[in-house]
C-alpha cells in the first residue's frame, strides 16, 4: 500500500554466501498501471556470489602434490590479522571460506618436510578478486618447492674398497660467506657411510677430523663441494 512516487530501497543483509548489492535502487511507483490502480510493482537485487581461494602446492620438478605446506591469506586492507591459515592437504591444496571481493595476500609461512622455498615462484602472491572475473569461482594460485637434496659422506678402505666405519668429520655449510658447523661432527656407520637427509642447498666443506683405528688421515683431509637443490 505505498503512495505513488519515487521510492529508494537499499539492501541491509545479503544472502549467505554473496556480497550485499552496493547502492540502492530507486524505485518509481506510478498511480496507475495500464488504467489499474493497486498493482504489485517488481524489483531486483542483483546479488553476486563470493569467490573463494585455494593454494596449490606442488614439487617443482615432478608436479607431485605437496601436504603440510603452510599458509596464510591476508585482505590488504587488514594485513595484521590472516582471514585464513592452515596446511595444505593430501592432494597439495588448502582452501579458505568464502571471502570478498578485494586484494588479498597469499604467504606461504613453511613449506612442506623436506623442501625449501622454490626460486622460480615467490613466497608472498597478491591477487585482485573482482567480482567481474571472479563472481562464484574458486580461484587457484599456485606455489612449487625444491626438495631439499642429500648429503652422503662415504669413507673406504684405499687397498680394499670397503667402507670404513668410526670416521670422524666435520660438516660445514657457507651462508653470507662465513662458515657455521652443523651438528658436533659426526662418525661413519659400519658401511662407512654418513647420511644427512634434507640439508639446505650451497656450499659444504667437509673435514675428517679423526681417523678409524688403525687408519691415518690422508694428505688430503678437507672438501668443497655444492649441493644443488
Amino acid at each position: 500500500n505505498l503512495n505513488p512516487g519515487a521510492y529508494e530501497i537499499t539492501e541491509v543483509t545479503a544472502p549467505e554466501g554473496y556480497v550485499k548489492y552496493p547502492k540502492p535502487i530507486t524505485l518509481n511507483v506510478p498511480a496507475t498501471v495500464n488504467g489499474q490502480a493497486d498493482v504489485n510493482v517488481t524489483f531486483t537485487f542483483p546479488n553476486m556470489p563470493k569467490p573463494k581461494l585455494q593454494v596449490i602446492k606442488f614439487d617443482e620438478k615432478t608436479g607431485k602434490p605437496l601436504k603440510d605446506a603452510q599458509f596464510r591469506i591476508m585482505n590488504n586492507e587488514n594485513m595484521a590479522t590472516p582471514i585464513a591459515e592452515g596446511k595444505t592437504d593430501e592432494e597439495g591444496t588448502f582452501t579458505s571460506d568464502l571471502v570478498d571481493f578485494g586484494t588479498y595476500t597469499i604467504e606461504e609461512i613453511n613449506p612442506p618436510p623436506g623442501y625449501t622455498y622454490s626460486d622460480k615462484t615467490p613466497r608472498k602472491r597478491t591477487i585482485v578478486l573482482n567480482q567481474e572475473k571472479y563472481a562464484g569461482k574458486t580461484v587457484q594460485v599456485k606455489f612449487d618447492n625444491i626438495k631439499l637434496p642429500t648429503l652422503v659422506i662415504e669413507k673406504t678402505d684405499a687397498s680394499t674398497g670397503k667402507g670404513v666405519p668410526g670416521t670422524r668429520y666435520t660438516v660445514e655449510h657457507r651462508r653470507n660467506g662465513a662458515w657455521y658447523m652443523l651438528g658436533n661432527g659426526f662418525t661413519t656407520d659400519k658401511d662407512g657411510r654418513i647420511v644427512l637427509p634434507n640439508v639446505e642447498p650451497g656450499d659444504y666443506r667437509i673435514t675428517e677430523t679423526e681417523p678409524a683405528q688403525g687408519m691415518t688421515i690422508g694428505t688430503v683431509n678437507s672438501w668443497i663441494i655444492h649441493l644443488a637443490p
